[in-house]
């Protein structure tokens, strides 16, 4: 943000009071006759201070005078939210080239401004004084497919689910999709030599990656994951020492805790799939009364006659999710996904550290180190073990209420999506800025 400038020792203070302090004075002045020396005194203001504001003079803010009135800088700040909801959001850079064309387009030149270029100070500058409305953020690159998801799907999207959900208990409804871990645990901040133009750091690392599928309940009860390896055979010794009970469900129904499989691909086809939901979900869910609903993405590999017919028997609906809308309506991608992929990045890096020679991770070692992470994941705020146990529970009861399904809100989901209302001519509507 802006520079924070201290003051030298021994050079006037400018500003050294408060409002309320002016605004009291001037009170005690005009309402109860008092003089304005004594009213300075009282109330602990210079003199010169009080009277220039009791005479209108000299009111402008002590320091540097900002280029733009607080109308003009709304504008732009007003412009720049409306491209970030189209979602073309503009970078430090953009903005300050932004302003630049509205000044050259009045005919404005600001002797402070490189080339009429404002300078990172004052950008920095502008974001702190309009911080409660606009701030930076880092974000995350998605497909123009997933952006253009229209409001109209989200909506039939609730209309259904609704009706699905209607009187089912949290614990009965479930999310389940696929992801993936790799044995690169990324980039990491280092401390190297200043002037070093390429830093590295010894990790061996290969671009191999082991998919898991993931379930949890909006009651915040995870399931053991389901571990889908890319080989030709499974071996007894790529199945030890694996996730079982806690944080995952510690009931006798995952007693068995995490399941694995294998395909040539190394991804989730339909065989996979039908073994996972006999397996992992079908023993969970006949513990459980009465209808249950399993949210999923719309993938047609995923479904054949005996996993139907299982569902019919055993009172279980499929929710499917709209096209390009699992990141803002699926919980696991929302607010699982990203905590796990971090602890598993950390674990990884620990692992690595004690094996420096090994490239890949072994498939014998793979179990322990999805235990390890996700016993590192569900571990809360020290400060806070009497507010909360699990976090592994509360990422999935925050993903549940951030996608509008426990507590049912589909307005959780819509206030995400770019309003229809947005006049797109508001972007280059700036009025023409008058010249000091």
């Amino acid at each position: 943000m802006g520079r924070t400038y201290k003051r030298k020792l021994g050079s006037r203070t400018y500003g050294n009071f408060s409002e309320e302090q002016v605004n009291n004075a001037l009170h005690d002045v005009l309402e109860n006759g008092l003089s304005l020396r004594k009213a300075a005194k009282k109330y602990r203001l210079a003199y010169g201070t009080l009277n220039n504001r009791y005479h209108g003079c000299k009111i402008k803010k002590s320091g540097g005078q900002p280029v733009f009135t607080y109308e003009e800088e709304m504008v732009i700040i007003n412009s720049v939210l409306t491209c970030a909801d189209w979602g073309y959001p503009l970078s430090a850079m953009d903005l300050r080239m932004f302003v630049k064309s509205f000044l050259d387009k009045s005919g404005r030149t600001v002797s402070r401004f490189n080339e009429n270029i404002p300078g990172p100070d004052w950008l920095n500058n502008l974001l702190k004084r309009h911080r409660g409305v606009v701030g930076k953020i880092l974000a995350s690159n998605i497909k123009k497919s997933r952006a253009e998801v229209s409001p109209d799907s989200i909506k039939k999207y609730f209309e259904n689910l609704g009706k699905t959900i209607e009187n089912v208990p949290a614990e009965n409804i479930f999310n389940y999709d696929e992801s993936n871990v790799s044995d690169d645990p990324g980039k990491k901040m280092c401390i190297y030599r200043r002037g070093t133009k390429y830093p590295e750091r010894i990790c061996n690392h290969s671009k191999s990656a082991t998919s898991i599928m993931v379930c949890g309940s909006a009651s915040g009860t995870l399931l053991p994951p389901y571990v889908i390896y890319k080989a030709e055979n499974l071996w007894d010794t790529w199945t030890e020492d694996g996730p079982k009970g806690s944080p995952c469900c510690d009931q006798p129904c995952c007693s068995l805790g995490s399941r694995y499989n294998r395909t040539s691909h190394g991804w989730i086809d339909m065989s996979t799939f039908n073994d996972w939901f006999v397996t992992c979900f079908l023993p969970h869910a006949k513990r459980l009364e009465g209808k249950k609903v399993l949210i999923g993405d719309n993938l047609a590999s995923h479904f054949n006659p005996d996993v139907l017919r299982q569902c019919e028997k055993n009172n279980i609906i499929f929710a499917c999710l709209p096209s390009n809308s699992t990141h803002i309506c699926q919980p696991l991608d929302v607010a699982f996904f990203r905590p796990l992929k971090e602890s598993w990045r950390k674990t990884l890096t620990s692992w690595k550290m004690q094996n420096s020679k090994t490239s890949g991770i072994p498939k014998n070692e793979f179990p322990k180190l999805l235990k390890q992470t996700l016993q590192t994941m569900d571990k809360v705020i020290p400060k806070r073990p009497d507010i909360e146990k699990s976090a592994i529970k509360r990422n999935l009861l925050s993903g549940f209420e951030a996608c509008g399904i426990s507590p049912f809100n589909p307005n959780r989901v819509l206030e995400k999506l770019p309003q229809d209302a947005i006049n797109q001519r508001q972007l280059l509507s700036l009025p023409l800025m008058k010249t000091r």
